[in-house]
């Protein structure tokens, strides 16, 4: 709202950032991404192109009733790019040197990136098992360090902490960007007006860098790391295309070689028909790629790997770390705090094993 101009979206990406934008009469244009072990990637040159390409592109006029010259004459204007990373709905983060190419990009082509960091400090990336060994803020990574000017960082309290409805919000805004703050305080003030006291006193406490609330954090994010990892070395495992993933808590499984095998099968053609067979048939909840902005014959569905009890979970957790200060047997411990969760694992090996039998 306080940077006018049309946003540059990565596909897939978090749900609300197009409907928002949209409310906002925001032209949405597409970023695409691939994905792969070494994480999610776009390309920066290609991303160069699109804006150069965008702003020599007419929009669309959508009133045909009344067309004009000067509507119809109008370009794209991409002012700003939103990245999240560790990704919702990916699992993935960006590679450190394709940051700083984006970055580049963005400095040169005066593009405004929002770096939506809200899953920063749950990054798995290369953790091991030690709450003295796995610091999150050593595997923290920023697009903010290599475009400072253009950069806003948004983040919160919810994912690290595993704090799911205590909704506040931080941004970090540079100064360079003339009467940004003023307008984004303006804005939040109408909005939200302040705090309600008891998020803001958990909010003072959790800036308050004390150990114990950073361990906290160093051993929520390792547990996500091995139920998380174990779905999807699993779903490998089975012949589905499945990064590994780096961080927040979501898998992106892509069923495209299963497509024949669903369609016989189970008459899936889109993600929502597989989302739809998985609950229904399965009891097994997932959100189709439609709702990421990925095209409906792309058989993409995210899902989430936090079906357990956090508290017994983590009492699990320190109980082996105080004996052995490891974990040793990762799979032991997912099969342990997460019974659902393999149970969901079983899921797909069964509808792989059908898909498979029926297209022999």
């Amino acid at each position: 709202m306080a940077i006018e101009g049309d946003l540059l979206l990565p596909v897939p990406s978090w749900v609300t950032y197009e409907p928002q934008a949209k409310m906002l009469q925001c032209n949405i244009i597409p970023v695409p991404t691939t994905c792969d072990n070494d994480g999610m990637h776009i390309d920066a040159e290609q991303l160069r192109k699109i804006i150069k390409s965008a702003r020599k592109t007419k929009i669309p006029n959508k009133n045909q009733d009344k067309k004009s010259s000067f509507e119809d004459n109008i370009c794209y204007n991409p002012r700003k790019l939103i990245l999240n990373y560790p990704s919702n709905p990916t699992g993935l983060t960006f590679p450190v040197e394709e940051l700083k190419q984006i970055a580049q990009v963005c400095i040169q082509e005066d593009i405004l990136i929002i770096s939506d960091e809200i899953y920063g400090f749950v990054n798995f990336s290369n953790n091991e098992s030690s709450p003295g060994s796995h610091d999150p803020s050593k595997h923290y990574r920023s697009i903010a360090q290599f475009a400072p000017s253009h950069t806003v960082v948004t983040t919160g309290l919810s994912k690290h902490l595993s704090l799911g409805g205590w909704r506040v919000g931080c941004a970090f805004v540079p100064h360079s960007i003339k009467g940004l703050y003023e307008a984004l305080r303006a804005i939040a003030s109408e909005t939200w007006s302040s705090l309600s006291a008891p998020i803001t006193q958990a909010t003072v406490l959790a800036y308050s860098n004390r150990l114990e609330i950073e361990q906290h954090i160093a051993a929520c994010t390792d547990i996500h790391g091995m139920v998380n990892r174990y779905i999807s070395t699993s779903l490998q495992a089975i012949g589905l295309h499945c990064p590994t993933v780096q961080g927040a808590f979501y898998n992106f499984p892509d069923f495209e070689s299963l497509r024949e095998g669903l369609l016989r099968a189970y008459n899936v053609q889109t993600s929502a028909d597989l989302a739809r067979i998985l609950l229904t048939q399965y009891s097994l909840a997932s959100l189709p790629g439609t709702a990421f902005g990925e095209e409906p014959h792309v058989l993409k569905i995210r899902l989430s790997g936090v079906d357990l009890n956090g508290t017994k979970s983590l009492e699990h957790y320190w109980d082996l770390m105080r004996r052995d200060n490891k974990i040793d047997d990762r799979l032991a411990f997912v099969i342990l705090i997460a019974p659902n969760v393999v149970k969901g694992v079983d899921v797909f090996k069964q509808v792989v094993e059908n898909c498979k039998a029926i297209v022999k």
